[in-house]
């Protein structure tokens, strides 16, 4: 899947149309960015754990990062950003689970 979210508070998953996020949804993702800004700077790139079923990768303007659904020793952004991924392709772009 991809998801790509834009500074006027659009998203595409997976190549699709454009949606709106909600506000609420916007002011998380903008928070998860600037959180992000270290580890992409930094190119952060964690290996996956045991029986890893979902991988991340993030690009911005920053650099970019790597890291799975379980891999060790996550900072607590990339859980967030996890969750935020999840939530938006359920709610907003309506993909199944």
């Amino acid at each position: 899947m991809s998801l790509l979210v834009n500074e006027e508070g659009g998203v595409r998953c997976n190549g699709g149309p454009e949606v709106k996020l909600g506000d609420s949804a916007l002011l998380e993702a903008r928070a998860i960015q600037e959180a992000l800004k270290g580890p992409a700077s930094e190119h952060l790139s964690l290996p996956p754990g045991r029986e890893s079923v979902f991988g991340y990768y993030v690009r911005d303007e920053h650099g970019s990062l790597g890291f799975h659904d379980n891999s060790p020793r996550q900072p607590k952004v990339l859980r967030d950003l996890q969750a935020f991924v999840l939530a938006t392709a359920q709610r907003v772009c309506r993909l199944p689970q």
